[in-house]
């Protein structure tokens, strides 16, 4: 392909179609940044409508006058209705003249089995595949060009993509990431469920408290970055504490505490709050709390996301958890009878594992309180994308698979990654699964490890594994709520072969 100055492209109106997600948003604002520094005109509806903007009229306004529309293809938009109707907008719009204006398709990691509504409008339409950053400027020089020749883009027969039902499996992914911990912003190994949406949505309640909830290592932490980046993109204002970062000396004292929360909040917010020595010398913590909270929601101008991740550290602290999440609750109850508290957007995350060490189900503070989502495991078709992913086919052995480990997120990721970084097949893992060898080993010990000090919850799994009933109605719950077992057709069960396996093995 020749080499043109883009400098001397001509100017055009290009309109950026993609979801609101990450990494499309990310990456259509790098295009947006190049695009415009070659002097051409960018509509990109995360930044280009303002607040208070009537957002539908300024979208079909851009859509019917502009040249181009780039439209970045990937597994969040080709779900998107809002991208299917801008397409659908600019078809309509080619009907009444010839091809103005001009689709500019790219397909950005989108798995070739994935089949979309766009497929028969843009079937006739060359597309170019972005995998990588080194994609970038190869991309920016093609649209360049086609907007030069006035044409859809012009590509080697080895760089079209027309819209497949299957097409073979890509190489393995060039980088690999650790199955532990908070999966990336803009990482290609994140899985987004249903629960996903639901939690996304709350952002425009009017009322709004998020409570996000599951086992361990089922992505809490991951979707809760997640809430808060779509908070960003509303240009939100945002305050977000881990309790895991916070010292003892903080969570066990309630003054402490919320003493803490409300000077960082101000600090984050960049907010300046002054309260009348001799009126705090009069306050409980609890009252100083919501009067100085509600100064700084008085200093700003628009919706304020609360967020507090790894929630249940505090429980262990039951006079100080208690109180300070009935705070938290008083709180979302003042945005109901008070049109200022509105503003403020509650988000919590916990894990449901320490009511392994809670001898009082009601000392939990979260029940039936706001919008509660509990992370379920991967389905058979997020197990078949997740693998995808990691260029793996899995399809044969999806049953065993699912039989082994449930859908447990990490298991999945870690299974995945053994096969890919370490070249292990699946047989073989399967085969190893039980031995002290197994990559599973360190997961289920630690398990083990708690339940072997809990008389009343080892009692339970030993009636589980003498294929007893469940009596103990608290142990029950208890182990359910943290993954280990789970309810079918009212008999518990043990979640998974893997669980059963080496509880049998190892409670003694």
């Amino acid at each position: 392909m020749s080499k043109i100055d883009l400098k001397k492209s001509k100017i055009a109106k290009v309109f950026i179609s993609t979801s609101h997600r990450e990494p499309d948003i990310g990456l259509a604002r790098k295009f947006k940044q190049k695009l415009e520094n070659l002097g051409h005109n960018i509509f990109l509806a995360k930044e280009s409508i303002e607040i208070g903007e009537e957002w539908q009229s300024r979208l079909y306004e851009e859509l019917n006058s502009c040249d181009y529309l780039l439209l970045l293809l990937s597994e969040n938009s080709v779900k998107s209705e809002m991208v299917e109707k801008e397409v659908e907008c600019v078809k309509n719009r080619q009907k009444g003249s010839n091809t103005t204006p001009t689709i500019l398709p790219i397909r950005v990691n989108l798995p070739y089995n994935v089949n979309y509504d766009l497929s028969k409008q843009l079937e006739e339409i060359h597309q170019l595949d972005w995998e990588s950053e080194a994609d970038t400027l190869m991309i920016v020089e093609k649209i360049s060009i086609a907007i030069t020749q006035n044409s859809p883009f012009e590509v080697s027969k080895e760089r079209i993509f027309l819209v497949p039902s299957k097409l073979p499996m890509p190489n393995a992914p060039l980088i690999l990431e650790q199955p532990s911990g908070t999966v990336a912003l803009d990482s290609r190994y994140y899985i987004e469920r249903e629960s996903d949406d639901r939690c996304y949505q709350q952002l425009n309640s009017k009322y709004t408290l998020v409570r996000i909830k599951a086992p361990r290592q089922y992505g809490k932490t991951s979707l809760l970055a997640r809430f808060i980046l779509r908070a960003r993109e509303q240009n939100y204002r945002v305050s977000s504490f881990n309790f895991q970062e916070l010292d003892i000396s903080i969570l066990n004292n309630l003054d402490k505490l919320l003493n803490f929360i409300c000077k960082m909040t101000a600090y984050i917010l960049k907010v300046e709050v002054h309260l009348d020595e001799m009126l705090l010398q009069m306050l409980t913590p609890k009252v100083m709390a919501t009067v100085y909270m509600e100064q700084i929601i008085e200093s700003i101008d628009r919706p304020f996301v609360f967020a507090i991740d790894e929630a249940d550290r505090l429980f262990k602290y039951e006079d100080v958890s208690n109180e300070f999440f009935g705070l938290i609750r008083a709180w979302h109850e003042r945005s109901r009878t008070d049109p200022l508290w509105e503003k403020l957007k509650i988000v919590l995350s916990h894990s449901t594992e320490p009511l392994l060490g809670i001898n009082d189900l009601n000392q939990s503070p979260f029940h039936n309180v706001g919008f509660g989502v509990e992370l379920q495991p991967f389905q058979r078709a997020e197990i078949i994308d997740l693998a995808f992913r990691h260029g793996i086919e899995i399809e044969d052995n999806l049953d065993s698979f699912i039989e082994l480990i449930g859908g447990h997120p990490y298991l999945s990721r870690l299974v995945l990654y053994t096969m890919v970084e370490e070249k292990q097949s699946f047989e073989h893992i399967l085969k190893n699964a039980y031995s002290q060898n197994s990559i599973f080993y360190d997961h289920i010990k630690r398990y083990v490890w708690i339940i072997n000090g809990n008389k009343r919850l080892k009692n339970t799994i030993r009636e589980l594994l003498n294929g007893n009933i469940c009596r103990d109605n608290y142990s029950c719950y208890t182990l359910e709520a943290t993954g280990l077992i789970r309810n079918r057709l009212g008999r518990a069960e043990f979640y998974c072969k893997l669980y059963h396996r080496f509880f049998s093995k190892l409670i003694i």
